[in-house]
């Protein structure tokens, strides 16, 4: 049974809501440096729709997709393309690529 006992499955729920939680955080702590005054449903919702357009099998990590989707979405509430795509930019190398460096070295040094 693979849902035998309820924390079965709240244990990766709740690392789920974790991650959400931080990755909304860094979205506005970027947002907060480029000064951009949204509030934290905006940047919740952001996050939420450039995740969704980061998966999609049409670009490589999600570069141009992103970017798109965020002149979009910034477009909305009158902030202009630049920092549309700086917001982009600057994500992606905070939430993916800062995030990865620890684990590349634990996947580097890791003894067989």
């Amino acid at each position: 049974k693979p849902f035998a006992t309820p924390m079965v499955l709240a244990f990766p729920v709740g690392i789920g809501i974790v991650n959400w939680i931080f990755s909304v955080s860094i979205g506005i702590s970027i947002g907060m440096a480029l000064g951009i005054s949204q509030g934290i449903y905006f940047f919740g919702t952001v996050v939420f729709i450039l995740a969704l357009l980061d998966i999609l099998p049409i670009s490589i990590g999600g570069i141009g997709t992103r970017d798109a989707g965020a002149i979009v979405l910034f477009g909305f509430v009158g902030l202009s393309a630049e920092v549309a795509v700086s917001f982009s930019l600057l994500y992606f190398a905070v939430g993916y690529v800062l995030t990865a460096i620890p684990g590349a070295v634990l996947f580097l040094t890791e003894k067989n």
